[in-house]
């Protein structure tokens, strides 16, 4: 080994602690990049001199020729990363549908004095009251202002209720669009890492961009990934491919006239419908089509046998003109149920069971005591006790949702704390390394000094012979 092979030694030296510096120097400017990986310099000895053959130069043993940044290795755990997509994913789901839930308890505000609850006891009592002077129109005018105050918020439940699964239904859509960009560049970022590894780069930040991608698509879909030999990610989505190399594969969502014309999601290659194992997506069509649905249903449910029941009695009754077999209430649903046009003659009520009896009151009586009749639930529950009932069961429906978000965000920070021990960078680390690389720079900068001054010595000082 000559004295500049030994400078040139020095040099690769120089070459490695400078890069090994500006990798940790990129790694404290990320520091707080979300989706960032930490980077390190892997360092490995230069080839020894002589090489092995069969006929070595004479020289005993092997010298070493320095240090080489053999790769910019990228600090991931793969396995962490699946597990915490999977642990997102299902967040975002829980907390979709606790949304949905607590928004349909806001919609109730039970109990309170301005819930149906309440307008139910009132329009027994009004009715209730009547009795003690079935004449009396000021008493009928409670009667029916009681019965439409009732149907009013019959009335603005359900249409909150399908407002809320139409801004879900809007969502969705937004969901889908946003799914077909992050898609799109998912793809194009696979181009780029796959031509990279190709060159024999280390595409570490492009990585890093593509994982980010990852999550938030596995967010929305709970999509499955897989990585493939040449470097890119495979998404398949209810066993569709979503993302393969370079390509991607679109959703879209088109009216469903079937489901009030909702959004339908479907791939545009095929027109198949999606299915998602989990995510936001999946979230917001169970509340959209399932949650919200079966409480308007129930809803719909007390509403027509409130109108079946009331109007059967009432048509038994007579009013003070002797009108008898008039309907109280028309519609057969919360949002159509209103007190009857007829009802507008106060005259009409039927309070009396007989005609020509205007003091009488058997009527009006029966229909304050269908408060107390087991007409719900196949006989077995009053009006009152099927809606707190009903009531009850969102409560408890939004506490197992509270539940479950808790749950799922544990475990998402759990497996967040291990990726970031995995991925993350430590500052202090850091600065120790960069302690280390300094140091190791300024060794190798004195060697290389040494050198150049026995070079010095042997071109200018010494001798030239016979002088």
């Amino acid at each position: 080994m000559t004295l500049f092979s030994s400078i040139q030694l020095s040099l690769r030296a120089l070459l490695a602690q400078q890069l090994a510096i500006e990798v940790t120097n990129h790694n404290t400017a990320n520091a707080t990049t979300p989706g960032y990986s930490r980077q390190g310099a892997v360092l490995v000895p230069g080839e020894p001199w002589p090489p092995i053959s069969m006929h070595p130069p004479g020289l005993r043993g092997q010298l070493g020729t320095g240090v080489l940044v053999q790769s910019v290795r990228r600090f991931t755990d793969a396995f962490l990363n699946s597990r915490l997509r999977a642990a997102q994913a299902s967040l975002s789901q829980s907390t979709v549908t606790r949304d949905a839930l607590r928004e349909v308890q806001g919609i109730l505000n039970e109990p309170g004095d301005n819930g149906i609850a309440a307008a139910m006891n009132d329009f027994w009592n009004a009715w209730q009251g009547l009795t003690t002077d079935p004449a009396s129109l000021a008493l009928r005018s409670t009667v029916r202002e009681a019965g439409e105050r009732l149907a009013s918020l019959f009335n603005t439940r359900a249409s909150a209720l399908t407002e809320q699964r139409r801004g879900l239904d809007g969502q969705i859509s937004t969901d889908v669009e946003r799914l077909n960009n992050l898609a799109s560049q998912v793809a194009d970022l696979n181009r780029q890492i796959v031509a990279q590894l190709g060159l024999g780069n280390q595409p570490n930040d492009l990585m890093d961009q593509r994982d980010v991608l990852i999550g938030q698509i596995t967010a929305l879909t709970g999509a499955l990934v897989g990585e493939q030999s040449d470097g890119s990610v495979t998404l398949a989505i209810g066993g569709h491919t979503l993302v393969a190399g370079i390509n991607s594969f679109t959703l879209q969502a088109q009216p469903d006239p079937a489901n009030s014309n909702l959004v339908r999601i479907t791939w545009t290659d095929n027109g198949a419908g999606a299915t998602f194992g989990g995510g936001e997506l999946r979230g917001l069509l169970e509340s959209r089509d399932t949650t919200i649905p079966d409480k308007l249903a129930d809803l719909d449910e007390l509403a027509a046998a409130l109108v079946d029941q009331v109007n059967a009695r009432h048509r038994l009754g007579y009013g003070l003109n002797n009108a008898t077999g008039l309907d109280f209430f028309s519609g057969n649903s919360a949002a159509s149920m209103a007190v009857s046009g007829q009802m507008s003659d106060l005259n009409n009520l039927a309070a009396a069971s007989a005609p020509d009896s205007p003091g009488d009151g058997a009527n009006a009586l029966a229909l304050a005591q269908l408060s107390t009749a087991q007409v719900m639930d196949g006989g077995i529950a009053t009006f009152g006790e099927f809606y707190g009932g009903f009531v009850a069961t969102i409560g408890n429906d939004v506490d197992n949702a509270d539940a479950q978000v808790n749950d799922a965000q544990l475990l998402t920070d759990y497996l967040t704390g291990q990726q970031q021990s995995v991925s993350g960078v430590s500052l202090d680390e850091e600065a120790a390394n960069l302690v280390k690389y300094q140091r190791a720079y300024e060794a190798a900068a004195r060697i290389l000094t040494a050198l150049d001054q026995m070079a010095d010595t042997i071109i200018n000082g010494m001798g030239v012979v016979g002088r």
